[in-house]
Parts: structure tokens; C-alpha cells; sequence
């Protein structure tokens, strides 16, 4: 047999035995099977290896994408976002999102939003989840699709962590907007986002009377609420400063940079 000649003594031998032993139908595909695996078995690490190259050089260029952000250049940032998410990387679908929301460096687009949060959500990112809750809660109006719910967005990125989903999820509670007016439940939720650091949450537990009373009693239940009230860390650090560059950026001009 022609491929024997590259190989040594003792496979030979095996491969012998095997031609005997799997006499009858099939035999010769399963041989066949058996020959590949000797001869290219040993490209599968290099190809595993590769993958989390790949993994590891797209979040190098997600932060280089970040870096324009954080220098107010967001065209160039959307060109390294597009790229990105051509291979469906959650996170820059997610940034690229916020950019056509908002019309930095691109044109305004919600639908294009909608649809990179959609994507982003899909794969998991609880991030993706909150931006979608938001922009359907600020412009749905505007959306193709009617049948999205703001607050189902918000409160799954609100149990996956998101504090910017608890702080809104909170706010709709103590309004009434779109859900039932329940002070309880905004001090529920905002009391996690206010753990996690977020300012605006803080505010409204500290200085609007209705709410600061029942955190006051959730603090004296001390450990009654402290399960009910842990939640999943955020899974993606530095999402805050994202949003926030591109937020004090509300009156950017595209055509500039």
C-alpha cells in the first residue's frame, strides 16, 4: 500500500493486524479512517491553539477600538467595530450599537441599533440586554418591531447584574411606568445598582422621601433582603466607561473626525 511507505515497522504491523481484523463490510473506510488519524491527528492542537489566538487578537482590537472612543475619534472606532462584528464579537456589536443610537461617527439609525443589540443579546451578553431594554423603552415608537417590552429587557440585564438595567428598572417601579407603581420593588432594584456603584441610584435612595423610607426599612430587615437582593456580577468590566464616553458625547458633530 502506497501510504506505508512513510510510516515506521511496528505501524505497519498494526495496520496489518487491522486489515485482518476488519474483514468484511466497511472495513476499508474504517482503515482508511484509522490512516488519517495517524497522519493528521496531530494538527487538531494547532487548530484548538489558533482559536484562542483569534479570541486573544479580537479583544486587542476591541480595545483599540475603545481607545478611539475614548479619544472622541468614532468613525475610526466604527470601522474597527464593524470589522469585529462581522465575526459576531458580542461586545463590539454592542458598542457599534450605541454609536448608531446615538449618530456618532455614523448616521443615526435605530433600526441598525436595534438590530446589533439584537445580535449581541442573542449571544448572551447581558449588556446587550440593557442597551435593548433602552432603546426600546426610548424608542420604540420609532422601531419596526412593536412587540419588543422595555421592561423585560431591562429586568433580564437587571438579574444578570447590569446596574444601569436595575437603576432604570427601579425608576419605571417608583414611576409606574410601564409597570405597576411599587416602591418596594424600585428600592429593590436600586439598592443593587447603588451597591454596585451607581450614582444616580444612590441619589434617589438618599433624597426622594418615599424611596428613602423603605430603604431605611430594608436596612433595618438586614439580612431578611440580603439574599434576594445578590445578583450576578456584571460580566463585562469597563462597560460603564464605554457608555459614559459616549454619552458626553451628545453633541458631537460626525462630520468633524
Amino acid at each position: 500500500m502506497r501510504y506505508e511507505r512513510n510510516l515506521s515497522l511496528s505501524t505497519i504491523f498494526r495496520i496489518s493486524i487491522s486489515r485482518n481484523a476488519l474483514r468484511g463490510s466497511g472495513s476499508l473506510l474504517v482503515l482508511l479512517l484509522v490512516l488519517f488519524g495517524m497522519q493528521f491527528g496531530h494538527l487538531a492542537a494547532p487548530l484548538a491553539v489558533s482559536a484562542a489566538e483569534v479570541t486573544e487578537a479580537h479583544e486587542e482590537k476591541f480595545q483599540s477600538a475603545c481607545e478611539h472612543l475614548r479619544n472622541k475619534h468614532y468613525r475610526e472606532a466604527h470601522a474597527t467595530l464593524r470589522e469585529l462584528a462581522r465575526h459576531n464579537h458580542a461586545k463590539s456589536l454592542t458598542v457599534m450599537g450605541l454609536l448608531y443610537e446615538r449618530g456618532l461617527g455614523v448616521q443615526q439609525d435605530f433600526e441598525k441599533a436595534f438590530d446589533c443589540y439584537w445580535k449581541a443579546a442573542n449571544k448572551g451578553l447581558p449588556e446587550a440586554e440593557s442597551r435593548m431594554g433602552h432603546l426600546v423603552l426610548h424608542h420604540g415608537h420609532k422601531l419596526k418591531d412593536k412587540s419588543q417590552r422595555p421592561d423585560e429587557w431591562l429586568l433580564k440585564a437587571a438579574q444578570h447584574g447590569v446596574a444601569e438595567a436595575q437603576h432604570t428598572l427601579g425608576k419605571l417601579y417608583y414611576e409606574g411606568n410601564h409597570l405597576p407603581l411599587n416602591h418596594s420593588e424600585a428600592v429593590r432594584w436600586l439598592r443593587q445598582a447603588a451597591d454596585q456603584g451607581h450614582v444616580e441610584a444612590q441619589e434617589m435612595l438618599s433624597k426622594v422621601p418615599a424611596l428613602k423610607q423603605v430603604n431605611e426599612h430594608f436596612a433595618q430587615a438586614g439580612s431578611q433582603y440580603g439574599t434576594s437582593l445578590t445578583t450576578v456580577q456584571k460580566s463585562w468590566v469597563g462597560y460603564a466607561d464605554v457608555v459614559n464616553s459616549i454619552n458626553s458625547a451628545a453633541a458631537y458633530d460626525p462630520s468633524k473626525k
